[in-house]
């Protein structure tokens, strides 16, 4: 990622501000959050004048161009200090809880998401596994049948004879579900969340 250089001393990242004659003028920190729906970003912490990195150099504006690193780990990921939500237009801290991402760049209050957003298709028994937190949304159970609740492991440390499913499972419960109603679009979506197990609600939308 362009002009960044680090962690400093307090484990946040380190960006820092050119001029153009390569000259630094401050540094940006941010710290990595992870947000609802597992989208991570990395959310500004502080600006200031001089940093000491992890490996114990130390840079201030005025002095030349601190050499770049590369992190792959941060290739992917969204930076922000606030967030707009595209429905209602309220504002958000990076940090908080109550605003997420349902698709790239775009950022939702929990209460604006549309089921659209959030339910996933279920066409494979598979895409169980990538469902949404519905935290906040209405489902009208006029356009969305609720088919059935799947009480699931989400530590992965499960075995087949507790009450919660296993990952095998979950795909074999699913299986049975997408072979019943081939003929008709399934969604699902998580609907309560524990400490180790999660609620998947599987929907049928209305003809």
């Amino acid at each position: 990622m362009k002009n960044y250089i680090g962690l400093d001393k307090f484990g946040d990242h380190v960006f820092q501000k050119l001029s153009e004659d390569g000259i630094i003028k401050g540094f940006d920190t941010y710290f990595k959050a992870e947000l609802h729906d597992s989208t991570e970003v990395l959310s500004w912490t502080s600006w200031t004048h001089g940093v000491e990195l992890k490996n114990g150099k130390t840079y201030k504006s005025g002095d030349k161009a601190a050499p770049e690193v590369t992190d792959e780990t941060l290739e992917n990921l969204y930076t922000c200090e606030t967030v707009s939500c595209e429905e209602c237009g309220a504002l958000h801290n990076s940090d908080d809880r109550s605003w997420t991402v349902v698709e790239e760049c775009t950022a939702v209050c929990l209460g604006c998401r549309t089921p659209e957003q959030v339910l996933t298709k279920l066409n494979k028994p598979e895409d169980l596994f990538e469902s949404k937190n519905l935290e906040g949304v209405s489902i009208d159970a006029e356009e969305y049948t609720a088919l059935i609740d799947l009480f699931c492991d989400s530590s992965g440390l499960g075995s087949p004879d507790e009450p919660a499913l296993t990952k095998n499972q979950a795909i074999q419960r699913t299986a049975v579900l997408i072979d019943e109603y081939e003929n008709e679009q399934l969604y699902c979506g998580i609907t309560g969340i524990g400490q180790f197990q999660v609620y998947v609600t599987v929907y049928k939308k209305a003809a």
